[in-house]
């Protein structure tokens, strides 16, 4: 088979055959404990500003992915702050959906950055923000020449349009370096789940308690509850416990079958190639790591993301470099090694950041439990384009390498199904999303592997 090469990995080839090793492996039993909370935000600082200076080394003008999210907008307040300095100004760029968008948006979540982004760049002095529009893109425009750099399929089908967008307006305004704040979340604004489990583990229930209550002040009494059992009780149930619960929830699909409900993949084939037992494997190994202890999740989370491809891509494509300041190893290095309670305390997740931002963001910022949805009217360009996906269907239902490896018939059951507005769209959104959009990805990749390429 084709696997990949894992973040942090070696790989020598040679005639005696192929060799694979890791480079970089945090220590995962270290734990770095501050005399105090300020002395610890204190070294995070200078080592946070240190990474953002190394980040922003460029011989062209520097760009930055901006959202309303903890993770780039501490990068803007930095790298701008930086720039500012040297006389220079730090361009920021925000994918916002079509003006006038009312589509749904699940709870907790928001579809529009501007809000937050513009009190960004209203705080943050040497900031240009951008807004960008992509209206009318599809994601299966154009894809020969992103299949010839990347060789393979683009996993997140709704992102591609706005992703591709900010690189070329960033190239073509001669910036060749763009920032972005990928993999934030596992480092510099970590949530802190682990730590109401280490404190129940512990037999600390007073704090514990406490914790719980200061939750209850800030984000409510029925979040808080939720916290209390998922971040609290669960990590520390016996496996034989969790998995009856998780029966109990589920109990007429197991870890194969629901890989298969959001999964485009022709049911027999993925048997053929052992999907189900992988997916049995992986569900008991996810389990495994729910625990007081976040550290290994964390570190598997960082090695397994390939965004390491999609960066040598786009760099051949478009000649803009993506860096990640918040997936530095220096960074991981010294967030993984911190104690839960730097970055959960007194109801408030993602307090390491917070703190370190405090006076350089704006408090509807700091403040917002909310998350972006990125690309959020994609279910609107996917009704749109209609007709290019009933195409691309009929193509794919004369491949036999796509009726192969593909559930045509699923796919053209949802197209069939596909409402004539999204106005008039009702249900789970999951399917279109997981297994209409990405099967008509992952068949035009087949097609083009198909014919030649």
């Amino acid at each position: 088979g084709v696997n990949a090469l894992p973040s942090g990995h070696w790989l020598r080839a040679s005639r005696a055959g192929v060799e694979t090793g890791c480079f970089w492996q945090p220590d995962l039993d270290r734990e770095q404990r501050f005399a105090s909370d300020d002395e610890c935000l204190e070294a995070f600082n200078a080592l946070f500003e240190r990474v953002v200076a190394d980040h922003l080394a460029s011989t062209t003008p520097v760009a930055l992915q901006l959202s309303g999210g903890l993770d780039s907008s501490a990068i803007a307040a930095v790298a701008a702050a930086q720039l500012g300095e040297r006389g220079a100004r730090l361009a920021a760029y925000t994918e916002v959906p079509r003006a006038g968008f009312e589509g749904a948006q699940p709870r907790g979540m928001y579809a529009d950055e501007t809000p937050l982004v513009t009190a960004i760049a209203g705080m943050v002095a040497h900031l240009d923000l951008n807004l960008v529009r992509t209206d009318g893109d599809f994601f299966l425009d154009d894809l020969p020449g992103m299949f010839e750099h990347l060789e393979a399929p683009f996993r997140n089908t709704a992102n591609r349009v706005w992703i591709e967008a900010i690189l070329r307006t960033a190239g073509a305004r001669g910036q060749r370096v763009l920032l972005d704040g990928m993999q934030g979340n596992l480092t510099l604004s970590w949530h802190g789940s682990g730590w109401l489990a280490s404190l129940l583990g512990a037999g600390q229930w007073n704090e514990a308690a406490r914790q719980v209550q200061g939750m209850a002040r800030t984000r409510g009494w029925p979040r808080a509850g939720r916290a209390l059992i998922g971040q609290g009780v669960l990590p520390l149930l016996p496996d034989a416990w969790w998995l009856g619960l998780n029966r109990l929830r589920h109990p007429r699909q197991d870890a194969g079958q629901a890989l298969l409900a959001a999964s485009p993949i022709n049911p027999a084939f993925a048997a053929a190639h052992g999907a189900p037992d992988l997916a049995h494997e992986r569900s008991n190994a996810v389990r495994a790591r729910l625990r007081a202890n976040t550290r290994p999740l964390r570190d598997e989370a960082l090695a397994t993301q390939d965004f390491g491809a999609y960066l040598s891509a786009y760099r051949a494509m478009v000649g803009v470099d993506m860096r990640s300041p918040t997936a530095d190893v220096r960074l991981a290095e010294f967030c993984l090694a911190l104690p839960e309670d730097q970055f959960w305390r007194d109801g408030e997740s993602r307090r390491l950041i917070r703190r370190a931002m405090a006076g350089r963001l704006p408090p509807a910022v700091l403040d917002n439990n909310q998350r972006g949805m990125q690309a959020a009217d994609w279910f609107e360009r996917l009704v749109a384009a209609r007709t290019q996906v009933d195409a691309e269907l009929a193509r794919l239902e004369r491949s036999a390498m796509a009726q192969r490896v593909l559930d045509l018939p699923r796919l053209r059951a949802l197209y069939d199904r596909l409402p004539a507005n999204a106005a008039g769209a009702t249900g789970d959104f999951v399917p279109y999303i997981y297994v209409l959009q990405g099967g008509l990805m992952l068949g035009a990749f087949l097609r083009w592997f198909e014919e030649g390429a």
